[in-house]
C-alpha cells in the first residue's frame, strides 16, 4: 500500500517533518537560551533588600555627622565666648592699671596720656552715637574712623553691657 503514493510525496512529508522538527528544536532552544523568567517586581524586591542596609547604614552615619557638627559649633561658640569675655577683662584690667598709673605718676601725663584720652574721647563719641540710632558707617564718616574700628568698640560695648547685666 506504501508503494501506491509517489515518490514526491514522500520527499515534501520529509521535508515538511524536518521543517517542523527544526521550528520545534528552534523554539526550546529559545526558551532554555533566556533562562528562568524573573519578573520585574521580583528582581526589584531582590535589589532594594541588598540596598535597604547600606542606606540605613549611611543614614546613621549622616546623623552621627549631624550631632558632632552642633556639638563642635557648640564648642567653638563656647571658645568664642570666653575668648571675648577674656579680652573685655583684660581691656578693664588695662585701663585700671593705667588709671593707677596715672595717679601714683602725675609726671608721665605727657603725650602719652592726652592720646589717651583722645582715644577715650573717640570711643565714648561712639557709643553715644549708636546709642542714637546712628548705623556704624555714619557713625565712622562723622568721627572719621575706620569702620572696623567703629564696629570693634560698639561690639565690645555691648559684650560688656551684657556682661556687667549677667
Amino acid at each position: 500500500m506504501l508503494q501506491n503514493f509517489p515518490l514526491e510525496f514522500w520527499i515534501i512529508s520529509q521535508v515538511v517533518m524536518d521543517a517542523a522538527l527544526i521550528l520545534v528544536v528552534f523554539l526550546v532552544w529559545r526558551r532554555f537560551s533566556k533562562g528562568p523568567e524573573v519578573p520585574k517586581e521580583a528582581a526589584l524586591m531582590a535589589v532594594s533588600r541588598v540596598l535597604e542596609p547600606v542606606l540605613e547604614e549611611s543614614r546613621k552615619l549622616a546623623e552621627a555627622f549631624d550631632g558632632q557638627l552642633t556639638e563642635k559649633r557648640a564648642i567653638i561658640n563656647k571658645i568664642n565666648h570666653d575668648l571675648d569675655t577674656r579680652i573685655i577683662s583684660l581691656n578693664l584690667l588695662l585701663k585700671r592699671a593705667e588709671t593707677l598709673l596715672g595717679e601714683q605718676n602725675p609726671s608721665r601725663k605727657g603725650g602719652k596720656q592726652v592720646q589717651s584720652d583722645h582715644v577715650v574721647d573717640l570711643q565714648q563719641k561712639v557709643v553715644a552715637l549708636d546709642a542714637k540710632g546712628l548705623p556704624p558707617k555714619e557713625i565712622a564718616s562723622r568721627l572719621q574712623m575706620p569702620l572696623g574700628e567703629v564696629d570693634m568698640v560698639i561690639s565690645l560695648k555691648r559684650k560688656f553691657e551684657k556682661m556687667s547685666g549677667a
